[in-house]
This record gives C-alpha cells, structure tokens and sequence, in this order.
C-alpha cells in the first residue's frame, strides 16, 4: 500500500466562460473533444466526496477541467471544504472573482487562491485567453489582496499561474510586475500541455505521433501523488485526463480509498513505472499526453506538489 494522495482535485464543473488557445475548452482542441458532456457537480456528490475523503486526503484543489466560479454553489462548496478540515486551494482565471464573491471567498478560511494570467495587456492577454480582459484580471486581483489586508488575514496565499510558451517567457517581467508591484504571494510557470493528447497545438512539446519504435517514456509522478474526481463523479488517475481515457470508477458508486489502492491504479503505476511502450499502451490510456514525452520529470507537477506542501506548512505555523 503506497502513501495516500497530497491532494484530492475535485472539478466541480467543466464548464468554462474563455476559450484559451492551449486548452480543450479552446479553438484548439480536436473535434471529438467536443462531444464531452459539460455540467456541474451536484451538492450531494460535493457532500460524498468530502465524507470519503476525510481522513484520506487533507488538501483539496477546486479546479481540474473548468472554471469553478461558474458553480452556483461555488462559495458554499469551498465553506463546507473548510468546515470539514480540509485546506482548499482554487485555481481560477480570475474573470469573474468580482469584490462580491472575492469578499464571501477571502471569508471562508481558504487556504490559497491560484491566478492564472497570460500576458500584460488586453492585447496579449485575449491573444492566449479569449474572452478575458487582462485589466479585469489584474482589477480583481488587486481587490483580493487590498480585501485580505483590510481583514487582517495571512490566508489565503494569493498567487499567479502562466505558461511557458516558449523558453524566450521573461519570467523576470512578470515577477516584477505581480509580485514587487502588485505584491502576490508566489508565481508558478507551468509547461505547455496537451491533455492527454486532447489539444493539438503546432508545437514539439504538445504534437506527438506515437510510433512502435518509440519504446522509452518519461515517468509521470500524477499516480502517485494525486487523485481527480470530474463533475458527473468520475475518478481520475490524473488532472490531465480530459476525455477520460483512464476512469477508475465513480465515487457515486465507489470509495476513493479503495480506487487509491485498487487493481486498476495499481496496473496505471506499474505500467508508468515500466516506461515501456507496450507496457502504456497495453494498460493505460497516457501514450499520446505530453507529460510522457518529456525530457525530464514534469516541473509543473514537481513545483505544484511541493507548493502544496508549503502552503500546508504555512498554514499550520499561522494556526499554531
């Protein structure tokens, strides 16, 4: 039996109010992406899922394939998160976090707030994330943090989130403007993905075509670090799997612990483990995602772990 899961992923909807060129709910993703169902997650199933994973998991993310802040239920979904115990962290675009639901969300007890922002004008902004304002963002953002000090909170962390659209990102420029002059807590720069072979970009790092001569993958670490769960329910090996190509069962029907430990993720890890073609294709459905065509373990899910961690720590030294 392994370690349980740093973090439990719960997207509550997988809807979303930007088309973002590199996402599935964006221009570019393949046709049959399309088909997925879209809803929101039920209170009830929110409810379950927090009863099984008590005890199981102490960090829960709201996030994965949508905008959470579409959920009409947004804000009693991340109290009862925080009631229960649990340290609950949210990643957002931050569009719609206006000064009344920033308010309700900076008094829930949550434990950090994630900003994903791509470019630093309207221009270059709606260029990667149409359908947003950047200085709607940038807006919202600065209320959050003025709202924070005004109630003399330390939680919760407030960060940013970019991708790494080519290696030329000034990542300096972007410190300097969120972190010396708007004061965020902390930026992460996460690589391109392609979703399990969802999206088709023109880029090496997101196109691949799988081969028989390819023998060799990279090792993804989500297996064993993280658990998802989709709006209908359905558990997830993985925040990458959009299409589902890897469902473990569905936590109206089955308990996380159990999937966790279960045969089927076992199969995914050992596979994983292997890096062996014929080993991934057999018995998972990650061939064609881009976290296995890496030249080196994914800094995205390497910083975002350990980011988790910290925040945990900082979170018991306030309470202390």
């Amino acid at each position: 039996m392994i370690n349980n899961p740093v973090s439990l992923v719960i997207g509550i909807t997988n809807q979303c109010n930007l088309s973002c060129k590199f996402c599935f709910n964006g221009k570019h993703a393949i046709k049959y992406s399309n088909s997925i169902k879209r809803g929101v997650m039920s209170l009830a199933t929110f409810k379950e899922i927090l009863c099984q994973a008590k005890g199981f998991v102490s960090h829960i993310e709201l996030g994965l394939f949508g905008e959470p802040t579409i959920h009409p239920y947004f804000i009693e979904m991340v109290t009862l998160a925080v009631n229960e115990g649990f340290s609950v962290g949210v990643y957002s675009n931050g569009t719609l976090l206006n000064s009344e639901i920033s308010q309700q969300l900076l008094q829930t007890g949550l434990t950090s707030i994630t900003i994903s922002v791509d470019g630093m004008t309207d221009d270059e902004y709606e260029q990667i994330r149409s359908g947003g304002r950047y200085h709607i963002v940038e807006d919202n953002l600065k209320f959050l943090l003025a709202y924070r000090k005004k109630i003399k909170k330390n939680l919760p962390l407030i960060g940013i989130r970019s991708v790494l659209f080519s290696d030329t990102l000034d990542q300096k420029k972007i410190k300097r403007r969120f972190v010396d002059r708007l004061g965020v807590d902390f930026i992460s720069f996460a690589p391109l993905d392609n979703w399990n072979g969802t999206v088709n970009i023109n880029n090496d790092s997101t196109s691949f075509t799988i081969t028989e001569n390819r023998y060799s993958f990279n090792r993804c670490e989500f297996p064993w670090m993280v658990l998802s769960v989709n709006w209908n329910g359905d558990i997830l090996p993985c925040c990458d799997d959009y299409m589902g190509k890897n469902i473990l069962g569905n936590v109206n029907k089955q308990n996380l612990q159990s999937i966790w430990n279960g045969k089927q993720l076992k199969t995914i890890r050992l596979a994983l483990k292997s890096r062996s073609f014929n080993q991934i294709i057999k018995n998972t459905g990650c061939a064609s995602c881009s976290m296995l065509h890496r030249k080196s373990i994914p800094k995205k899910l390497e910083f975002n772990l350990i980011l988790v961690a910290l925040r945990e720590t900082w979170k018991r030294l306030l309470d202390a």
